[in-house]
């Protein structure tokens, strides 16, 4: 609360805007499986080519890598804010869309690991 002279204020929670965050969460874990599939398919056409790994593409991997920690640690912030914050405000609201994209970046961080693998073998092999 804010004190204002005499007079508190509250903050007014802002139910649609958390309902279009939760919705752009999940559509990034969407988005975070279908980049790491299209990386998964250029890593395998690299070592099928036998064809070294442009250095961009071994730095914008690794750069996305450590973006799937910094995804799922802002997720677990959002689970917890929800559980203490939110929910006592008796809003009709739900966390799953929360949970389902925390449950999705591990799985998005597997297939981009398994690129990363088969990068490191093109350039082996190259």
């Amino acid at each position: 609360m804010k004190k204002r002279g005499d007079i508190f204020m509250e903050k007014v929670f802002d139910r649609e805007r958390y309902l279009r965050f939760d919705k752009l969460f999940l559509k990034v874990a969407w988005l975070m499986i279908v980049f790491s599939i299209l990386l998964l398919l250029l890593s395998a056409a690299l070592v099928k080519s036998i064809v070294a790994t442009p250095e961009f593409v071994i730095a914008i991997t690794s750069i996305y890598l450590y973006y799937h920690f910094a995804y799922f640690g802002y997720g677990l912030f959002r689970i917890i804010r929800f559980s203490f914050v939110i929910r006592k405000k008796k809003e009709d609201l739900t966390v799953w869309r929360s949970v389902l994209g925390i449950l999705l970046a591990p799985v998005s961080f597997v297939i981009l690991y398994t690129a990363i693998f088969l990068f490191a073998l093109s350039s082996c092999a190259a």
